[in-house]
């Protein structure tokens, strides 16, 4: 009994920080099935130990004094707290946020809902039904937003089939309330709702969830969709709903009014003309082979002159802020401003196998009004756009290369971009690129694309390559405003 109580004692120790690393390889990394049966025979084993050390301790005679006992049972109690201390640290550490699996199965359980969808016929109760179920279980706030789409499938005889939505709302606390929802029939008849999400969207009209509940009770879907019937895919149907959206083209569009589908509006042939139409919409798939069907409700048309006016409006405020010139990469249209208010533009006025014209056009009020400025800066030249910079509201310069980035040149002005006039560089003079153009069998003539110009300090310097890739060339600088220009060696 001696010899039993002295070892199972020991080996009690033992299993007991087995277990413990065990539990912690659980909480650590997850996988039960994979973790389980270690954790069980540890914990199986510190117990048979746990029990022969108690039976033999009752059947041990009187203990014996002694120094050398005293210090291995100090010894087996520090390592045991030690143990626990360190494991422990262990499990707080797997339970914080974001740290181990503890931590997200703990996220789990306290987020994580399952609701049971009643109300799991489309055409009997429509999204109001999964509404109703969700308030039911949450006490829903008064107002929902929707952020990415809501979605809901269902079958010829409505019933859903799935849901995905995320939705969120101010409860009358003032805190944001967030819905994760999803549903599969297939797999249960309970939606999971993830609770007290990240959602970064605002309380925004364009994001407002009652639209869609409007649409939806505007329409028979179910007498539609027995006119669809033999589109249908796969016998089911989808609807989504964004918020707010914007079409551009009339192509399976309908407006929906209080008196349900509107077949011949007014509002959607005014696309014919250009712009767009906005208003909150929602969409029905029917069928892989067939585009979406989009149904508006209160649909606004924007002409195509006001978008256009607004994009310029959008582009030159960008093109403010800017800290170097600014492109449009809608229609090419380069900026640059000076200050707030006096600013030029390069305009694309003709444009031929990717090459491009182009005019000058200025401001003196920020972009509200421009006028033009020069109408050939380029001096009949054609390509693409390289840069434009102004140092004050006189002396600027302006890049144009070819559409293959092989060669640039460039333009400067000193009454403001009236008139340029193209820089033209001495090659000549760079005796330096004449002793290692050989290396690289390059001739003089190859150098001919011109980066746009760094200034410092008043003086301008240019470098020129063999092609718009390359970053080793020739430095020429100029210290008169680009009158005159001298070669400054090789990078």
């Amino acid at each position: 009994m001696k010899t039993i109580y002295r070892f199972s004692g020991k080996c009690m120790l033992i299993f007991y920080i087995s277990g413990l690393y065990q539990l912690w390889q659980l909480c650590q990394y997850g996988g039960v099935r994979r973790r389980l049966p270690g954790l069980a025979l540890s914990a199986a084993a510190f117990l048979l130990c746990l029990i022969l050390w108690l039976l033999s301790r009752r059947s041990k005679p009187e203990r014996e004094s002694g120094r050398g006992k005293r210090i291995v049972f100090l010894l087996e109690l520090v390592i045991f707290a030690g143990a626990t201390l360190f494991f422990g640290a262990k499990f707080v550490y797997a339970a914080t946020p974001y740290n181990g699996a503890l931590s997200w199965k703990l996220d789990e359980w306290r987020r994580k809902r399952e609701v049971a969808l009643t109300h799991d016929n489309f055409y009997e109760s429509g999204a109001e039904g999964i509404l109703e179920d969700l308030d039911a279980a949450f006490d829903l706030p008064e107002t929902l937003y929707v952020t990415n789409t809501f979605e809901i499938a269902y079958d010829a005889e409505g019933k859903i089939r799935t849901i995905e939505a995320f939705l969120y709302g101010e409860n009358d606390e003032g805190e944001k309330k967030t819905y994760l929802i999803s549903y599969n029939a297939e797999k249960s008849s309970k939606m999971t709702v993830w609770l007290d999400g990240n959602v970064s969207a605002e309380y925004e009209e364009e994001n407002l969830l009652e639209p869609m509940l409007t649409i939806l009770g505007q329409v028979d879907w179910e007498r539609q969709l027995d006119q669809w019937s033999a589109l249908i895919s796969d016998g089911v149907c989808e609807i989504s709903y964004s918020g707010y959206q914007s079409f551009v083209s009339k192509a399976g569009l309908y407006e929906v009014s209080e008196n349900g589908i509107v077949l011949e509006s007014y509002v959607i042939e005014q696309l014919d003309a250009g712009g767009e139409l906005c208003g909150y919409a929602l969409t029905l798939d029917i069928s892989e082979d067939i585009p979406s069907l989009h149904f508006i409700l209160e649909p606004e048309y924007v002409s195509q002159s006001e978008l256009n006016a607004e994009r310029e409006e959008e582009q030159t405020a960008e093109a403010i802020d800017a800290e170097s010139w600014y492109v449009d990469s809608a229609d090419g249209t380069m900026y640059y401003f000076l200050n707030e208010s006096r600013g030029w533009r390069l305009v694309v006025v003709d444009a031929a196998a990717g090459s491009r014209a182009y005019a000058l056009q200025g401001t003196d009020d920020g972009g509200a009004s421009w006028t033009e400025v020069n109408g050939d800066p380029f001096l009949g030249a054609a390509g693409v756009a390289e840069g434009l910079i102004f140092y004050d509201e006189n002396w600027g310069i302006a890049g144009l290369g070819s559409a293959s980035g092989s060669y640039s040149r460039l333009y400067v002005t000193w009454d403001g971009g009236e008139s340029f006039t193209q820089i033209v560089l001495d090659m000549d003079a760079a005796e330096e690129l004449m002793e290692t153009t050989a290396e690289y069998r390059f001739a003089a003539q190859d150098y001919d694309y011109l980066c746009m110009p760094e200034e410092e300090d008043g003086v301008l310097t240019v470098l020129v390559t063999t092609d718009q890739i390359e970053s080793e060339g020739v430095l020429f600088e100029s210290a008169d405003q680009g009158w005159t220009w001298t070669f400054a060696g090789v990078r």
